[in-house]
């Protein structure tokens, strides 16, 4: 609970106070861990008050033993650890740090097993818990130091491993999280594709955004359960294609965004087409983590930022040695588009399925495109439609545009969707330039935007 007089968050180096601090380090893997590592730290079952700034010189020690802590400028609601590990970072060299760690931890926690003996607390809980979380501190001090002073003496061969570590366990627990909730609502899918379901209708002005099924919402249910205790433990918002848009993309670090059946409408006339689709994305609108799934073809595609593609647990290997005359993937729809017998004239037309489908067909035919064009009507992809792929195929070398050449940002504040801005996806044989240049002879005029 809040303590009156105190900092709702203490110590001095917290993400939410050093802003300046993040943007020094913002091509970097520990900028993207930092709100997580971050949130790991405030979301921890026992907070306490910490000191903030625990160094040496800021405590006093008499001959009789005993000890007063001074500056009080950052004391306020935190994880214990934070203080126990800072301090060591002050008192001790980096090999002293090293070699008497662990014992200073055992002596801290015995000390403190002493003193809370009469509590309710369960204090064997508690101190799995903080020493579970004395690298996850340490790494977060780490994010700090780097962004401040990159030279400075704490920054250590020690804390750069355990920081290392800490993001490796992140990772590998989200990506983990994604891919079970993937197959499993894959499966479930599957076990429901061409058998009778039922439908409804959202409401929506496109036949292939406006059917939902039972299934979609079993799925989506699916895969909640597995993405619910993350959003919990790393302080993550959601927005889920079927129901689920509050403002948390806005407000939190990061949130899952989840498509639970892209191509519906292929799933419901018995087609192939659709896939599972999960991504995780920051505040700022660039994915992070993509997961995909096709239940008919039983292919896993995943990718982290920065990170090659694996198809089905191996690194996914491009074949790009034969020459492919560029060629188009576009939705099914597109057959009433003004310029579909223009290019259907020019170029070889690939019709695959929903958009996640197509954008994984252009990465296996990397001389290809898949666009949707600027319009005024509502609707088209959004979010959940385009995160994960746009990381898949950023990831395999292709590119990622709004149809005017501007990066795609994945969390606009006014909009879910993408209509008014349009986008152009190239799979890795093709620059968008190369885009831009056949697309060169076609015009946006009102025609085009009424589509």
């Amino acid at each position: 609970s809040e303590v009156q007089g105190l900092w709702p968050q203490g110590t001095y180096w917290h993400l939410e106070t050093r802003p300046d601090e993040l943007s020094r380090i913002e091509d970097s893997k520990v900028h993207t861990f930092a709100g997580f590592i971050d949130a790991r730290l405030r979301t921890s079952k026992y907070q306490t008050v910490v000191h903030g700034d625990a160094k040496l010189a800021n405590f006093l020690f008499t001959t009789d033993g005993r000890t007063a802590a001074v500056d009080f400028q950052y004391v306020g609601r935190g994880c214990g650890i934070q203080d126990v590990a800072y301090c060591l970072s002050s008192c001790l060299s980096e090999v002293e740090w090293v070699d008497l760690a662990e014992d200073c931890l055992d002596l801290y926690f015995s000390s403190l097993r002493k003193h809370l003996v009469d509590s309710t607390i369960d204090v064997q809980e508690l101190e799995t818990e903080w020493r579970a979380l004395y690298a996850v501190t340490c790494a977060d001090f780490q994010r700090f130091i780097l962004g401040w002073s990159p030279g400075h003496y704490k920054n250590t061969s020690y804390t750069s491993q355990m920081t290392t570590a800490v993001m490796n366990d992140i990772q590998i627990e989200l990506q983990q999280t994604a891919k079970t909730a993937a197959l499993e609502a894959g499966y479930y899918i599957r076990s429901r594709w061409q058998t009778d379901v039922a439908m409804s209708s959202k409401g929506l002005n496109s036949q292939a955004a406006d059917i939902v099924t039972e299934v979609d919402i079993e799925a989506q249910r699916i895969i909640l359960t597995h993405l619910e205790p993350t959003m919990k433990k790393y302080d993550l918002g959601l927005l889920a294609e079927e129901g689920i848009q509050d403002d948390s993309r806005l407000r939190k670090h990061a949130f899952w965004t989840i498509d639970p059946m892209d191509g519906t409408l292929f799933f419901a006339e018995g087609k192939s087409g659709f896939a599972v689709s999960i991504a995780l994305v920051s505040k700022s609108g660039e994915p992070i983590l993509a997961t995909v799934y096709d239940p008919v073809g039983g292919n896993l595609y995943e990718t982290f930022k920065g990170e090659s593609v694996r198809m089905n647990d191996a690194n996914l290997i491009l074949d790009d040695s034969k020459s492919e005359k560029p060629s188009f993937v576009l939705d099914a729809g597109f057959v009433k588009h003004p310029w579909h017998t223009e290019l259907c004239k020019l170029f070889e037309i690939r019709f695959i399925g929903g958009a996640v489908m197509n954008t994984i067909g252009l990465i296996h035919h990397p001389h290809s495109i898949y666009l949707k064009t600027p319009k005024h009507r509502m609707g088209g992809c959004a979010i959940w439609d385009l995160a994960a792929i746009s990381l898949l195929i950023q990831n395999t070398g292709g590119t990622v545009h709004t149809f005017d050449g501007s990066p795609l940002l994945l969390n606009r504040e006014h909009s879910l969707y993408f209509n008014d801005v349009g986008f152009i996806f190239t799979g890795s044989g093709l620059a968008f330039e190369q885009a831009e240049e056949i697309l060169g002879e076609f015009t946006i005029d009102e025609t085009v935007l009424s589509q």
